[in-house]
């Protein structure tokens, strides 16, 4: 039995840090507003920050006003940088050339100006560029409303800007940058002429209502979580969900020990829409992670897009993190309506652990401009 509900990419709390800390080497975590010359190590990820006068010279420092300061708010998210002066101010980052790296940017506007200024009908609006490409356009309708971007991208010199682009009367800021190292062999269509945007992340059907990242996630990744709907139901494992030795994308356990199953059904259906995404062009990369979290079993089924066989008889491996995805744009579509059919091969429904989606960033010129010194509401239906 069919039904749908909405995914609001909030504000969600993170998970507790137990386990030994993966490597931070190569990160670059900037906390955007805070005094000059501070850091501090987060509570909650243990990843170290720094201040942002060490990357940038132009913007002044903010404070978001006590009401939208709860406990629960990151603290990155509590101070930010404005640029009223000037319509292009740029962050510099140290990159090594050919790396390919992960690179975040959040925004909480937390009406720092005490003009709470941020409506739908008035939105504070303008450009996020990775170098001299646009990135994103930020849109922020809600003083306590979190917006993130993030993009993966091979560097091309030594140094890499990210931008904020004045395009109207709304004053550009930032709360936070980070930057992540990748491997190299991870997200093979994020390469030296194509850059990715992300439009979703989701982990399925988690036992919390936590996001996770680093340090589940070595690549410090955001997982948004998606916890419960009355057609499906949640299957969990406690062991260690494995990487392939050339996993495409080294999804981590965390996320994978969850996976979605319909109930009373042997399908299950989800669909994003191209206005809903935010993206400025219809193009999308899609990521299906898998993995089978029952043993002594065997699911087979298919995967459809907009009614064609996109793959036939999949099986999931035990334990092991897999994935389908397109290496390839997805045929362009209004709405991307996608259906996991049991396949008559097994009797058992078919299961989806997680999912991401990117859209490409355009090259505007080539290379980034060295001279320069999605995630918001997304709709998503389910079935």
């Amino acid at each position: 039995m069919a039904f749908w509900f909405f995914l609001l990419l909030a504000i969600a709390s993170l998970s507790t840090v137990h386990a030994q800390l993966p490597t931070t080497d190569g990160y670059v975590s900037i906390d955007c507003g805070i005094s000059s010359n501070t850091n501090y190590t987060d509570e909650t990820t243990s990843i170290p920050y720094v201040s942002d006068d060490g990357f940038i010279d132009t913007g002044t420092d903010h404070t978001i006003a006590t009401n939208y300061a709860g406990s629960s708010l990151e603290k990155q998210l509590q101070t930010l940088r404005s640029f009223p002066n000037g319509s292009r101010n740029c962050y510099a980052l140290t990159v090594t050339p050919d790396q390919k790296y992960l690179v975040r940017a959040s925004f909480m506007y937390g009406s720092y100006d005490g003009l709470n200024g941020a409506s739908p009908s008035n939105p504070l609006l303008f450009d996020l560029h990775l170098g001299v490409n646009l990135w994103t356009t930020v849109n922020i309708t809600k003083a306590s409303d979190v917006h993130r971007a993030e993009a993966i991208f091979v560097a091309s010199a030594d140094s890499a800007s990210v931008c904020l682009v004045k395009t109207g009367s709304a004053t550009p800021f930032i709360s936070a940058l980070e930057l992540r190292p990748l491997k190299n062999a991870i997200y093979s269509y994020a390469n030296a002429t194509q850059n990715l945007v992300l439009s979703l992340r989701i982990n399925l059907a988690p036992t919390t209502n936590h996001l996770l990242r680093y340090p589940f996630d070595r690549y410090d990744r955001i997982w948004l979580p998606f916890v419960a709907s009355a057609g499906w139901t949640s299957l969990s494992t406690n062991l260690t969900v494995k990487n392939f030795a050339k996993d495409q994308f080294e999804a981590p356990s965390a996320v994978m020990q969850t996976a979605a199953v319909p109930v009373n059904s042997s399908m299950l259906e989800f669909y994003w829409d191209f206005v809903g995404s935010g993206a400025p062009v219809n193009e999308f990369y899609a990521n299906l992670h898998f993995s089978e979290l029952l043993p002594n079993t065997s699911r087979a089924f298919n995967v459809y897009l907009n009614g064609d066989k996109w793959y036939a008889n999949y099986t999931p491996p035990y334990l092991m993190s897999d994935a389908i995805y397109s290496t390839t744009p997805l045929t362009p579509s209004l709405r991307y309506n996608w259906a996991l059919n049991s396949s008559g091969l097994s009797t058992l429904p078919p299961i989806l652990n997680a999912l991401e989606v990117y859209a490409p960033m355009f090259f505007k010129n080539m290379p980034t401009d060295s001279d320069d010194g999605t995630l918001g509401y997304f709709l998503f239906p389910f079935s």
